[in-house]
């Protein structure tokens, strides 16, 4: 039985399979991942957004 380590969780399983039994991630180095923003930049354009309408808001009434 060959084993290889997945390259998304790092466990360690058998080299026939299509797909890791843990994470289900596919069983080929070809296939790469694609780059994630992370959950800073999500909270960063929330706050933005929030600053925006605030600002709308304000010089749609200061009149």
């Amino acid at each position: 039985m060959n084993s290889i380590v997945c390259f998304n969780c790092e466990k360690e399983f058998d080299a026939e399979r299509a797909r890791c039994p843990y994470c289900d991630a596919p069983n080929s180095t070809e296939i790469g991942r694609y780059p994630t923003l992370g959950k800073g930049w999500f909270m960063a354009i929330w706050v933005l957004f929030i600053l925006l309408m605030i600002g709308m808001f304000v010089t749609m009434f200061s009149n």
